[in-house]
């Protein structure tokens, strides 16, 4: 059952994030800085113990780093800074066809609609959420990430950084005029 139906905004994820107990699960194609920054202030904030894990699944494509819709070494930095201030690793996963958007708290609620984990979707664009928090909803939301989880290629922190690097230089290239966007478009994340 849908509890409410929200406009996103940053203070909207930060109190839904900030509830967390135990866990957090982001799905989100696109994730840049300002989002992430939002998910460690909420870590910084915590007075009890750290959370269990964070799980995040979304897309590596150098194009979206080009174009700014997502930020590779953003997360790098994140997966970094949670491990050295928090003891915490998060689980990163990755598809190129994800296009889910939810932020499941402790398996009990779950976020769910059209934001992406990023200015866009939650601070400029027409974007919306629904937060579902009725047991059944949640093992149906529950179900379908288990049903998806096989397709996810889980990203280590060093793959992370391996193409972190590369992104970097596709932008170098990109930027001297050596490679075209269509070159672009042909790289994909594959692994490591």
């Amino acid at each position: 059952m849908i509890t409410e139906i929200l406009i996103p905004g940053w203070e909207v994820l930060e109190s839904h994030l900030g509830s967390a107990r135990r866990s957090i699960f982001i799905s989100s194609p696109w994730i840049t800085k300002n989002g992430l920054d939002v998910v460690l202030s909420v870590l910084e904030k915590r007075t009890r113990d750290s959370l269990d894990f964070i799980r995040i699944w979304s897309r590596l494509s150098p194009l979206d780093d080009l174009l700014g819709m997502s930020d590779s070494l953003s997360l790098l930095e994140f997966l970094e800074f949670c491990k050295s201030h928090f003891s915490l690793q998060p689980e990163i996963s990755v598809n190129d066809h994800l296009h889910a958007k939810f932020y499941l708290i402790d398996n009990q609620k779950v976020l769910l609609g059209s934001s992406n984990l990023t200015g866009g979707g939650f601070d400029s664009n027409v974007e919306i959420l629904c937060l579902l928090d009725d047991e059944k909803c949640i093992l149906q939301v529950k179900d379908i990430i288990n049903r998806y989880q096989a397709s996810m290629l889980p990203v280590s922190r060093e793959a992370l950084g391996s193409y972190c690097d590369r992104v970097i230089s596709l932008k170098e290239r990109y930027a001297k005029g050596r490679i075209t966007i269509e070159d672009i478009k042909k790289q994909t994340f594959n692994g490591h």
